[in-house]
């Protein structure tokens, strides 16, 4: 499956938080040529059917489930505390370039 992103950059500069996330949402980078193959399953099924049918009823995609459909709300204090943790994140890493120059 193509991930969409550079072998270089997956070998040598990923992050460890970032490895879930883009196998999560891997499908992302096939999703329009799922979204087209179900197109014309449907409109061939339409034609040769006389009951009205409905894309869903070709198949039903798992992005299209309704948990993911929740409106999730944000808070003022997540941000504050996603914008803790990214300094925190920050500074951590200044700290270890800082490590690598003075011994590197």
């Amino acid at each position: 499956m193509k991930c969409g992103y550079p072998p270089e950059y997956v070998l040598d500069k990923m992050e460890t938080y970032e490895v879930n996330s883009a196998l999560k949402y891997s499908y992302y980078a096939q999703k329009d040529n799922w979204e087209q193959a179900r197109l014309i399953a449907y409109i061939v099924a339409q034609s040769n059917s006389t009951r009205h049918l409905k894309m869903e009823d070709i198949v039903k995609f798992h992005w299209e489930e309704d948990g993911e459909q929740n409106d999730t709300k944000i808070t003022k204090e997540d941000i504050e505390l996603l914008k803790k943790q990214a300094e925190q994140y920050l500074k951590s890493q200044n700290k270890t370039v800082e490590k690598r120059d003075i011994h590197g």
